[in-house]
């Protein structure tokens, strides 16, 4: 897969709300196989989106807290969803012992926190997203695109092609 970024796209948003609904809407839009790592810093709003990316996926009542201790938690919606949490990560061997290769084989969605700290050690990415405090309540989210699918999404979502 080529890992050379061909779609960007940012999204401006001016709530938690806001980062809320666009996860869902991608989660309504998510194929099964694909893997969207998230980077930003501490409360930037990754946890925010991935509950969207959940909902999305049809799963309104779910709580979803960010796996900072468990590493990964499952979710099984309308395709089956793992989120993962790479900050607390020390040890390759904690990622290669997951099977991230196999579940994506099988159909398995990935998403990513802190996904650039284990980028090497993860199946290719399709979509990265990196947020960033704008002010108290804005965030920017920059959308990098690297495969078909991705640019597909991120066209879906609104990005202009």
């Amino acid at each position: 897969m080529n890992q050379d970024c061909n779609h960007n796209w940012i999204f401006l948003s001016q709530s938690e709300e806001a980062t809320y609904e666009l996860g869902k809407r991608i989660g309504q839009l998510m194929p099964a196989g694909f893997v969207l790592g998230l980077n930003g810093t501490l409360g930037c709003g990754k946890t925010k989106l991935t509950q969207g990316i959940v909902a999305g996926l049809g799963l309104t009542d779910q709580v979803v807290v960010s796996p900072t201790f468990t590493l990964c938690i499952p979710y099984q919606g309308r395709i089956s969803l793992w989120h993962l949490d790479a900050y607390r990560i020390n040890d390759d061997d904690e990622v290669y012992e997951l099977g991230l290769d196999e579940a994506v084989d099988d159909g398995c969605s990935i998403v990513i926190e802190w996904v650039d700290k284990i980028r090497e050690l993860i199946p290719p990415l399709d979509l990265v997203v990196d947020l960033e405090h704008e002010s108290a309540t804005e965030r920017q989210l920059a959308f990098s695109a690297f495969t078909p699918r991705a640019v597909q999404l991120t066209k879906a979502l609104g990005g202009a092609g």
